[in-house]
């Protein structure tokens, strides 16, 4: 799924705050430009918390860094289960306007 779509899907969350595609020059621009309290980092995004930390100081940056763990069960765990999600209730509602 392209990245737009991706972004566009999670956007539309109501859990979601604020969400949008990174920097390809510069990692930090979008977080010191949005100036979290919390950054969260995956389970699967192998960042050195530490070193991180430090990119973050040396820029004024003074979020708390979290790795969170996977989740375990049924939910919204990635944008391509979001999307089934969705056509799976859109497709369902429709056939039941259908009848």
């Amino acid at each position: 799924m392209p990245e737009n779509q991706r972004l566009f899907i999670i956007q539309s969350l109501k859990v979601t705050d604020n969400a949008r595609l990174g920097d390809i020059n510069d990692m930090l621009k979008p977080i010191e430009e949005i100036k979290p309290d919390i950054i969260t980092i995956g389970f699967n995004q192998y960042f050195d918390i530490e070193k991180l930390e430090g990119q973050l100081k040396e820029r004024g940056i003074k979020a708390k860094v979290v790795r969170i763990t996977g989740y375990e069960g049924e939910g919204f765990s990635s944008s391509r289960s979001i999307m089934q999600q969705i056509l799976k209730k859109r497709c369902h509602d429709e056939k039941e306007n259908k009848n």
